[in-house]
């Protein structure tokens, strides 16, 4: 088996959205962040060594997005205005699904929160907007379809 390197740019942000996935167009960057939350084990036994266990584990994911509109009607891309919909939401309807998929279809697939900003830049930059979802439950993995 020979293993090739992917560009970043291969990856597909998806999030679900009226029983199907939607491709969140523009991406620039994609991040990932995993949390722990650490137990104090400690005790006077430990001789002054600090000790612990897990307790919680979390995953947060940050990306940027340029920000596209259709210039004669002013409609964004369906992933961006199911993103932006997400993102308004509170309680239970607050969690939405999401996947981040390579080239071969290989991926990961959660569901998470969003927190979605407003368009901004410089002067001379594209508009661009972030996005930070924070992960509720496991990370599955994805496998191609046949």
């Amino acid at each position: 088996m020979a293993f090739v390197e992917i560009l970043a740019r291969e990856l597909k942000v998806e999030i679900m959205g009226d029983n199907n996935w939607l491709e969140i167009e523009g991406v620039t960057t994609i991040n990932h962040t995993p949390t722990k939350t650490d137990s104090d084990t400690g005790h006077f036994g430990a001789a002054g060594r600090a000790r612990h266990i897990v307790a919680e584990r979390g995953d947060e994911f940050t990306f940027t997005c340029v920000y596209l509109v259709d210039p004669d009607t002013g409609e964004i891309p369906p992933g961006h205005k199911a993103l932006r919909d997400l993102g308004k939401k509170i309680g239970y309807e607050s969690i939405g699904e999401f996947r981040i998929t390579g080239p071969g279809g290989d991926g990961i697939q959660f569901k998470a929160s969003a927190n979605v900003g407003k368009p901004s830049g410089g002067r001379n930059d594209a508009a661009t907007f972030d996005v930070t979802l924070t992960v509720t439950g496991d990370i599955t993995e994805v496998t191609p379809e046949p």
